[in-house]
């Protein structure tokens, strides 16, 4: 049987013996195999091959389905029989098989170890209830059985192969064919027979070759004299199953005669059909290698086979078991039938009752579309792939003992099945895809559906049409519509684009959102640079559409001197632009781009008629394929924001060829013919004579020498053998690491290109390959042509050899063409894959280099330094045939070739790859006849240098609004400028690559963290050079506090605490950004380097001033700097239109300046809101606590001030604002003045007029408190410690301070200021009360205005009744403190208090009480008050009195006690200010028994309705707990302030920890929202809806936990559980019983359904506990995939009517 099948020329009937049993089973195999493993284990190579027991004495392997080792993990229960599924691989479903016995026991010497150690794994995962998923029917389960007895029979032929196993049977139960295509001795033909011989069935075998006739395949009608009829004598394709083996050998002729079997199984001679045997399969197979000879399967073929799939090496083990089984010599004969036709064709039935979901229909039609839609795929799948598709995939699933088809069965056959039924572009070819990828890549964007059905689609049977009028119907509907929407909007999209840029250049459009953006901040920000920018962009904008605007309406032609030239020949372009039309034309602009150059002329105004002729000559100068053209003209701005441009002549090449050399002949070693010339000439079938034989039986006769027979005697046979081929191949390295620099590069194509032209020329058939371009030139012209296209790439196959083989495998001669650092290992690595009857020449081309030449064992290398040395160096190859080597140099080449290693060695790749990455003009323009000029190659660099220095430019320009701040041109100079140009610098290094990126880094950190620090803290430094560890630790923080230092402190900030790293920073950083961008080779990055110049404008100024009238000038520079920097880097700007530029920039500047002189500004800065006014509640009333001083340092000394002018006042607190219970500072948003306490620097801006002073403070014991005392309006104040000016903050409309580290003993300062000038009493009196904003006055008592107004109600000057309630409280009133031995006075000034003092039966109290009653009286009739808390030089009358300062020589001192704290009040008079005023009593106006204490006119005071007053102890609270002044009064009862304390602690854990709960909150509403999510999903909904809901919550974790999740179901399992770490049995299980509520058909019940989400929550939770606790709380609080549980899978896949 063996001989029979092996023989080639058998063409007849091979089937099985008749004898032989018919059913399975009946008759046992001579002898058993082994048992082997069904799959190959993981660390095998996914190939197999043929295998047999015979002989074998190896014992059993184990069987994947034997129970786990003890140290692997089981899965939790094992399921049902009937339920359990077979473990399928992601890639190939594989089904459930019986394992077969060994015939010999286990050796116990021989034990099996496993491969590797099995890693232990997470276990007790959650236990799955399966009772969703019934069992298969019978049918299925005998179809299971059926079908793995066949795979396990063929599996003794072929092992460790089952996916292509089970292939064949899929196709052999379908009814289909298969195409075995792999290498020679992969078992193709072993598989086949393998197959037929496990079926009853007949089996022929073809073997084509090419003189295979039609009739020798199908058959043949012949007359028969005997009977005297035509007889029809049947050909090998009458059998069930056909083997034609290697297909592709025989003619297409041939090949066509299985067109019609194979379609539609019968075949017609002379016009009678005859059927086939059934079942009928053809399985043909053919190399991919050996391709002489051979004819490619035409494309109606290759879709009439059902699968095409490859077989593969075996893997190593399996390898090994082969050669201990040498002995068997035919495997397929070892196996004998085990099913018969009648269970083929019983399987085939059982198939097409497999359930078919519309989603597996829809998902299978959409694969097929992809394939016709991809830009990569010449043609597509026709309607024959997916109706082969879903016939297989129902075989795939009934294998797997399953009544559905699931996604997992189309992708696992997808690839066979589609993969040859497509053609791939030219280009993708190229670029080195196949089918099979593009196949892959079109299941990875394709998503499979993971859809529910709905309850009408459950009860529809799969087979039946499904409302064919109804829903596929208006499903197709919506897609055609949907289709054709996306292509119109894609269309329309289109056309705006180009309609967008074909009149505004996309720099117009960046002009034009620039002004928008400008004039936008402009009204919100109210800077005038931004107003400045906007009117010149818009300005320019403007006069480009005025430039653009005219008559264009011109015809032009271009003439070139010569389409192709050499390296220094020289070319004219002659350009005739004419106005063809009746109307003059307006002049314009030509743009003739000529390479990277653009040739621009103008063209004057053409009456009708006329025409204008330019000329443009050029020399080339280097290899290029040049474009010139297309010719445009264009109206618009020189600045090319409008381009109204017309193309009037297309491009056209010219073609710069590279110097060659001429050649000697290189027809050396080629075959000669009969007559001894060099022939070329290959015959049609690529075979050609050798010599003559004599006649064996089975030759053709038609080969028969006759001559030569009849002068032996006997039959002579013409001997045929393949020619050996003339070709050429000619290969060229492009990666730039091969070469020094562009010269060798240069002198590398001219080598190849002297030796291609004189293969041509010689009608020598060449391929050339450069790179990824590999072409077969007719001609030396079109040879040279692609020559001038080479171009370096990085990416170039260092293996020429491997890319040259797959497109010139059979050639004669190879030329390889490198560089000097090609090294010689490589080379001879390289010229290993080469025939070895071929002949190969390495040159290598070393400019400057002594030429040589050198032979090796495979090779010949030559050494070219010049291209004059090549035609010696072939004339020396060609002379000696290389049969020796010779060499032409005066240095030894092995001396050359270690200097070439040593460069390779120490050099840097990205140093020899510079010389690619550079650019360089190729021509040398001339005009007007004269001599071109020699290119500049001096400075190739010189736009990246001035683009450069433009963006340090703008950058100190966008920077300049920070002078201000410092107060100094000369201070902010000696920061920004160094910074700027050191930021250039270290840009500019990055032209250098060794340079780039981490080298940048480390001098941005030195010039930040080490060069700034020392110039600006050079007081920490050593000798004023080297930084201290002081120095480096200071420069960062200062780095940081600068920018927190020009916000706090008002300007001008001076330069003291580093301040000026503020500005280094900024220019430092800005210039580099600019400057990276800025001298990037391609000029469009600069638009990028714009932000960085915007965000230094904007943060500067955001740090400056809210003045200045330069920095409109500002604005206006650089917008139009930016504009001309943009449009010269895009090779925008026309510098032959000077004039109109000029013009137009001029126009801009005006405009814009004087739109800035009509517009004010009011400038937002940061300083202002960055600081907001401190809080009045944390600083409140310290007027309640004034008596503490009294009671407490009544005589000590808590102030000493030296040279205070003599009389002079000193302040604490200034209060605005009464609640009813005290005074205090008022909020910012109901006055402005009272709290508006700033940081300032070491000068404060003071207008005050009077008695200038510079007086030094010195705190004593007993003051300790958050007032800081001042004098006057100050203009500067100075610490003696520095640090102490940090909590130093003043109010210049209050002339106080706040200090809110508190006052101590020995703080120091020295106040420089102004004391106001005091009016006198007659200029008080005549002047009016101003007219401000201030809080009202809450709870004040009725007495308060019916006093006020009997006092001072008829005065008509506010400054004169202000000194009538003074004098008559002062008059009027008492004083004591009510301490120990005073007279009884109550402390406090609440409305309870005040309303005791006026309205009471004594009018007794101190300064806190009548200042509070005098401003609550003035407030009553209207005038602007206030209380001041202060020092007062008092006399023993408690006057103020010059006597209190002491002379000490020229210095003076002022000492204050505690009885010195004194309250007043304060009226705002016009022209005055602020105006002290003094009610209180004399303090020798002690009140006794005797006297009348009572208030003034006590009959005016006749009650009203009181003001709710409260409880005088409220006002003891207030002086005891909310005094900033810390004094306890010691007669007051004491209260508890735990509420009060306790308020204060959650307002302030309510206000600092608002991020914390900010952050609490946002987690809990998303923990609240997934919750409501999953239980809506679980809840809502059908059966089939929530279980797919419950799968897609897990797939919806996974993905929250960062795990990359795609694909199918049961692909989803697999990554979850190999990306977590445990086993994916539990996993798995679930998604099989989401699949079979999705596309069973089946009945799931909502019991069903509550059980498959409880599992999932317990999945769910035992995901959650294996992750770390990062990636958990990650996990919790992702809304990933949280809301696509339905909508997001219908609209992937485009199912309407469906829930996912």
């Amino acid at each position: 049987m063996s001989n029979d099948f092996d023989d080639a020329t058998q063409l007849g009937s091979i089937g099985h013996n008749p004898s032989a049993p018919s059913q399975p089973g009946q008759q046992q195999p001579a002898f058993h195999t082994p048992n082997l493993p069904e799959q190959p284990q993981a660390d095998e190579d996914p190939e197999g091959t043929l295998l047999s027991a015979h002989g074998t004495t190896q014992p059993a392997l184990p069987q994947q389905s034997a129970p786990a080792t003890p140290n692997q993990p089981r899965f939790r229960q094992p399921m049902p029989q009937n339920l359990r599924q077979p473990a399928a691989n992601p890639a190939v479903a594989m089904p459930a098989q019986q394992p077969v016995q060994p015939t010999q026991p286990v050796q116990p010497s021989q034990p099996v170890q496993p491969s590797q150690p099995v890693q232990p794994v997470k276990q007790s995962q959650p236990v799955v209830d399966t009772s969703m998923m019934t069992a298969p029917s019978k049918d299925i389960t005998e179809f299971h059985e059926k079908f793995a007895k066949l795979v396990d029979n063929v599996s003794q032929v072929v092992v460790g192969k089952e996916a292509p196993i089970r292939q064949c049977a899929t196709a052999m139960v379908v009814g289909g064919h298969i195409l075995l295509e792999d290498n020679p001795g992969t078992g193709k033909t072993q598989l086949a027979r393998g197959l037929a011989n496990s079926i009853a069935i007949s089996f022929k075998r073809i073997q084509f070759t090419p003189d295979l006739l039609p009739s020798d395949v199908v058959g043949v009608t012949f007359y028969d004299q005997k009977k005297g009829e035509f007889e029809y004598r049947e050909g090998p394709i009458f059998a069930s199953i056909v083997l034609a083996d290697e297909i592709n050998r025989a003619s297409p002729k041939t090949q066509s005669a299985l067109l019609e079997v194979m379609e539609e199984q019968k075949v017609t001679v002379d016009g009678v059909t005859h059927e086939v045997p059934q079942p009928f399969m053809v399985i043909a197979t053919q190399n991919p290698i050996e391709q002489l000879g051979t004819y490619k399967l035409p494309e109606a073929q290759m879709d009439r086979f059902l699968i095409k799939t490859t077989i593969g090496y075996p893997s190593h083990d399996v390898s090994v078991n082969i050669l201990k089984q040498v002995n068997v010599t035919d495997r397929a004969a070892t196996v004998h039938p085990v099913l018969t036709s009648e269970d083929v064709l019983r399987m085939r039935n059982i198939s097409e009752t497999v359930h078919l979901d519309d989603a597996i229909l829809e998902y299978i039609v959409r694969l097929v579309e992809a394939t016709r839609h991809n830009e990569r795929i010449q043609v597509g799948s026709s309607m024959r792939g997916a109706l082969a598709l879903t016939r297989c995939a129902r075989v795939w699933a009934a294998s797997d003992n399953r009544g559905y088809v699931v996604p997992d069965d189309v992708k696992n056959l997808a690839v066979p099945v589609l993969a040859h039924r497509i053609t791939l572009t030219a280009e993708a070819t190229f670029a080195g895809n196949t089918p099979e990828q593009m196949i892959g890549q079109i299941l990875e964007d394709v998503p499979a559906p993971t859809l529910a059905p709905t309850p009408e689609t459950q009860s529809t049977p799969a087979y039946a049409p499904h409302n064919p009028k109804g829903q596929g119907m208006r499903h197709s509907h919506t897609v055609q519509r949907r289709r054709t929407i996306q292509r119109s909007l894609r269309r329309l999209k289109h056309r705006i684009k180009r309609l967008a840029t074909s009149y505004v250049s996309p720099l117009g459009w960046a002009v034009a959102a620039l002004a928008v953006a400008s004039l936008v901040a402009f009204v919100l920000l109210g800077w005038h640079e931004l107003l400045a920018m906007a009117v010149v962009f818009a300005v320019m904008l403007a006069a480009a559409v005025m430039l653009s605007l005219g008559n264009t309406s011109f015809q032009a032609t271009i003439d070139v001197s010569s389409r192709r030239v050499t390296v220094s020949d020289t070319v004219k372009v002659d350009v005739c632009v004419d106005n063809p039309g009746r109307t003059p034309t307006t002049s314009a602009r030509g743009d003739l781009p000529i390479g990277d150059n653009h040739e621009r002329f103008a063209i004057p105004m053409l009456a009708a008629g006329q025409s204008r002729q330019t000329t443009v000559e050029f020399t080339a100068v280097s290899r290029a394929v040049l474009p010139i053209g297309p010719l445009s003209i264009r109206k618009g701005d020189p600045f090319g924001l409008i381009r109204h441009e017309k193309k009037l002549v297309d491009q056209i090449n010219v073609f710069i060829h590279p110097q060659t050399v001429l050649l000697s002949t290189l027809n050396a070693g080629i075959p000669r013919d009969l007559e001894g010339q060099p022939s070329g000439e290959i015959v049609d079938d690529d075979l050609d004579f050798y010599g003559l034989r004599e006649y064996e039986p089975g030759d053709d006769v038609r080969n028969v020498h006759w001559l030569s027979s009849a002068k032996t005697g006997s039959l002579m046979i013409r001997q045929y053998e393949a020619t050996r081929r003339t070709d050429t191949a000619l290969t060229i390295s492009v990666n730039p690491d091969d070469y020094i620099d562009s010269q060798e590069f240069e002198l590398a194509v001219s080598v190849h290109a002297s030796i291609g032209v004189q293969c041509l020329q010689q009608n020598r058939p060449v391929t050339a390959h450069a790179g990824s371009t590999h072409a077969i030139p007719r001609n030396a012209t079109e040879f040279l042509d692609g020559c001038s296209g080479i171009d370096p790439d990085i990416d170039d196959n260092p293996n020429l050899a491997q890319t040259t083989l797959e497109h010139a495998p059979d050639a004669s001669f190879y030329f390889f063409t490198v560089g000097r650092l090609k090294t010689i290992d490589d080379i001879k690595h390289m010229v290993l894959a080469l025939p070895r009857s071929a002949t190969c020449v390495v040159l290598q081309a070393a400019t400057g280099q002594p030429r040589a030449i050198k032979r090796y064992s495979d090779f010949t290398l030559a050494t070219v330094g010049d291209l004059n040395d090549l035609p010696m160096i072939m004339g020396c190859w060609h002379e000696h045939h290389i049969h020796q080597h010779r060499q032409f140099h005066r240095q030894p080449h092995r001396h050359r070739h270690q200097l070439r290693q040593h460069q390779h060695w120490h050099g840097d790749r990205h140093r020899h790859r510079s010389w690619a990455d550079s650019t360089h003009s190729v021509i040398w323009m001339s005009r007007s006849g004269k001599s071109p000029a020699m290119p500049n190659t001096n400075q190739p660099h010189a736009a990246q240098y001035a683009s450069l220095t433009v963006a340090a430019l703008l950058t100190i320009a966008a920077a300049s609004n920070l002078i201000d701040v410092y107060g100094s041109a000369l201070s902010w100079t000696s920061a920004a400028i160094p910074a700027t140009i050191i930021g250039s610098l270290v840009a500019l290094a990055g032209l250098v690559p060794a340079l780039r990126l981490w080298w940048q880094m480390l001098f941005m950190a030195c010039a930040q963290l080490v060069v700034g620090p020392v110039i600006f803290l050079n007081g920490t430094t050593i000798a004023h050079v080297i930084p201290t560890l002081r120095t480096l630790t200071q420069g960062w923080m200062r780095m940081l506090g600068s920018f927190k230092y020009l916000l706090a402190i008002d300007p001008p900030t001076g330069t003291g605490d580093g301040s000026l790293l503020a500005v280094w920073t900024i220019c430092l950083w800005a210039a580099l950004l600019a400057g990276i961008f800025a001298v990037a080779e391609d000029g469009r990055l600069t638009m990028v380097a714009v932000v960085p110049v915007v965000a230094n404008l904007a943060i500067c100024a955001l740090l400056g001033t809210s003045s200045g009238f330069y920095r409109m000038a500002i604005g206006t520079i650089m917008a139009v700097v930016l504009v001309v920097w943009v449009s010269a880097r895009w090779k925008l700007l026309e510098l032959g239109r000077w004039l109109s530029s000029v013009v137009i920039v001029l126009l801009a500047s005006a405009v814009a300046i004087g739109g800035c002189l009509v517009v004010g500004q009011n400038r937002t800065i940061l300083r202002d809101h960055y600081d907001p006014p401190l809080s009045p509640y944390d600083y409140t009333s310290p007027l309640s606590g004034m008596r503490s001083y009294i009671k407490n340092h009544k005589d000590d000394v808590l102030l000493t001030v030296d040279d205070l002018p003599a009389g002079s006042t000193v302040r604490l607190a200034v209060m605005d604002r009464f609640d009813g219970n005290v005074w205090n500072l008022s909020d910012s948003t109901m006055a402005s003045d009272s709290s508006n306490y700033h940081r300032v620097g070491d000068s404060i801006t003071n207008n005050a007029t009077g008695k200038r002073f510079t007086a030094k403070f010195t705190v004593d014991d007993g003051l300790s408190d958050y007032w800081l005392p001042m004098a006057g309006a100050a203009s500067s104040v100075k610490f003696a410690t520095s640090s102490d000016a940090d909590s130093f903050y003043y109010n210049t409309d209050t002339m106080s301070a706040i200090y809110p580290s508190r006052t101590s003993p020995g703080l120091s300062y020295t106040e420089t200021g102004v004391i106001p000038r005091t009016p006198t009493d007659k200029e008080i009196a005549k002047a009016n009360a101003s007219s401000i904003s201030q809080p009202k006055a809450e709870d004040v008592p009725d007495c308060v205005d019916k006093l006020a107004t009997a006092i001072a109600g008829g005065q008509s000057k506010g400054g004169e009744a202000a000194q009538a309630l003074a004098d008559k409280l002062r008059e009027s009133g008492w004083f004591s403190h009510g301490l120990n031995g005073d007279y009884p006075s109550r402390a406090g000034h609440g409305n309870y208090r005040i309303d005791q003092l006026l309205a009471g039966s004594a009018m007794v109290g101190d300064s806190e009480q009548y200042a509070s009653a005098m401003a609550l009286m003035a407030r009553s009739l209207g005038l602007p008050s206030r209380v001041v808390l202060g020092f007062l030089p008092k006399n023993d009358e408690g006057e103020i009195s010059d006597s209190r300062t002491e002379k000490h020589g020229k210095t003076t001192t002022t000492k204050f006690t505690g009885n010195d704290v004194t309250a007043w009040v304060e009226i705002k008079l016009d022209g005055y200010g602020w105006v002290a005023f003094y009610p209180t009593p004399k303090e020798t106006k002690v009140p006794d028994e005797n006297q009348n204490l009572t208030p003034p006119n006590p009959q005016t005071l006749v009650r009203q309705p009181p003001v709710p007053l409260t409880d005088p102890l409220r006002d003891d609270n207030q002086a005891k707990g909310k005094t900033s002044l810390g004094g306890s009064m010691a007669d007051e009862t004491p209260t508890s302030l735990f509420w009060q304390r306790f308020g204060r602690i959650v307002r302030k854990v309510a206000i600092y920890g608002s991020p914390l709960w900010t952050v609490l909150i946002v987690c809990g509403l998303l923990l609240a929202i997934k919750s409501i999510a999953l239980a809506r999903a679980r809840r809502h909904g059908s059966a089939s809806q929530r279980v797919a809901a419950g799968w897609q919550a897990v797939a919806a974790l996974a993905r929250q936990s960062g795990l990359d999740v795609q694909g199918t179901r049961n692909e989803q399992a697999q990554a979850i559980a190999e990306q977590m770490g445990f086993e994916a049995d539990t996993l798995l299980a679930l998604g099989r019983e989401a699949d079979y509520a999705a596309f069973s058909g089946g009945d799931v019940t909502q019991e069903h359904a509550e059980r498959y989400w409880h599992d999932i929550a317990e999945e769910r939770k035992f995901m959650l506990g294996s992750l770390p606790t990062f990636r958990r709380w990650r996990a919790k609080l992702s809304l990933a995939d949280m809301f696509h549980f339905r909508k997001i899978r219908l609209r992937k896949i485009g199912v309407k009517g469906r829930d996912s």
